[in-house]
C-alpha cells in the first residue's frame, strides 16, 4: 500500500525530478507506450478488458497522442497527460496486490 501511495503523491504533486515524457519509449503507437507503462508498473499485462480501457483512456489524451505523432501540445501538455496516464495504471488492482 505504501508504494502506491508515494506513486499517486508523486505524480499529483509532481515532488520529483524525473520526466515521464523522457522516460516513455519512443513509439508511434499508443498501444505500445501503454504496454510499456504496464509492464513497468505492474509487471506484467492486464486482462484484455482493463488495456482496452486503458488504451482508449490514453487516445482520448492529447498529450499522450502528441508524444506519439499524432497530435500537436505543448511539452507540458505532454508531460501531464503522460503522468495521468502512469497515475491510472497505478490504480488498477492488480498494481495495489502484487
Amino acid at each position: 500500500m505504501t508504494q502506491w501511495n508515494t506513486l499517486l503523491t508523486v505524480l499529483n504533486r509532481g515532488m520529483t525530478d524525473v520526466s515521464v515524457t523522457n522516460e516513455s519509449i519512443l513509439t508511434d503507437s499508443v498501444t505500445e507506450l501503454v504496454e510499456d507503462w504496464v509492464g513497468r508498473i505492474v509487471g506484467y499485462e492486464l486482462p484484455g478488458d482493463k488495456m482496452n480501457e486503458l488504451i482508449d483512456y490514453a487516445m482520448g489524451l492529447n498529450g499522450v497522442l502528441t508524444h506519439v505523432g499524432q497530435k500537436s501540445s505543448s511539452a507540458k501538455t505532454v508531460e501531464h497527460h503522460l503522468r495521468r496516464l502512469v497515475g491510472v495504471i497505478a490504480t488498477a488492482d492488480e498494481f495495489a496486490y502484487r
